[in-house]
């Protein structure tokens, strides 16, 4: 069930508001300033916000900034619900960080509509969001396995060479020298692949 947080003083409105969210299966928390507002977002996470621009403690297109400008509180889609008419009002809101503006009185089935729009733009937001983390890891794994692969394909191959030499039982004489040069290489390669883990990580 989402749940949506309302800040409003409006006690009666709030209540037939409540009950008309309640019914369409939405959860509701209903506080009456700006203090409680920005406390109960913290604590209740809530799926949306309706907010009240004349609040009695604050404005509430201030409220709307602060919670817009946090990064833990930004990506709530927040409605502004007002009885303020004016263009400068509305534009206000809207620049403020609000996502959708709608003035008192209203007809209920369009606020629900556009609470509708905003929760599904949400998912949808966060789908992508998904993706392009999915999309960012598979090409770090990819980077990271060239990094490993490409000096362990080297080790292999230096391997087979001295594993070739030794089951013909044609060691030359200088085979010692070779092994030791071939632990070097190894050595180095071994070291090259943990330098490429350091920046595929940096």
């Amino acid at each position: 069930m989402k749940k949506i947080l309302i800040v409003d003083d409006d006690a009666l409105g709030v209540e037939i508001l409540k009950k008309r969210l309640e019914v369409n299966n939405y959860e509701t928390i209903f506080v009456s300033n700006s203090k409680e507002a920005l406390e109960k977002v913290k604590t209740e996470r809530p799926n949306l916000i309706l907010l009240d621009l004349i609040l009695p403690d604050e404005d509430g297109s201030e409220v709307c900034k602060i919670l817009k400008t946090d990064s833990q509180t930004k990506s709530i889609p927040l409605l502004i619900l007002t009885v303020k008419r004016e263009v400068e009002a509305k534009l206000q809101g809207l620049e403020a960080g609000a996502d959708d503006y709608l003035t008192k009185p209203y007809d209920h089935r369009e606020l629900l509509a556009r609470i509708r729009v905003l929760l599904r733009r949400k998912k949808e937001e966060e789908k992508l969001i998904e993706r392009e983390k999915l999309i960012s890891f598979e090409r770090s794994a990819e980077k990271i396995a060239r990094a490993i692969n490409n000096p362990l394909q080297r080790i292999s191959e230096r391997i087979e060479f001295l594993l070739a030499i030794v089951e013909e039982g044609k060691a030359p004489l200088n085979f010692l020298d070779l092994l030791v040069d071939s632990l070097k290489v190894m050595r180095e390669e071994a070291h090259q692949i943990k330098e490429n883990l350091k920046m595929e990580k940096g």
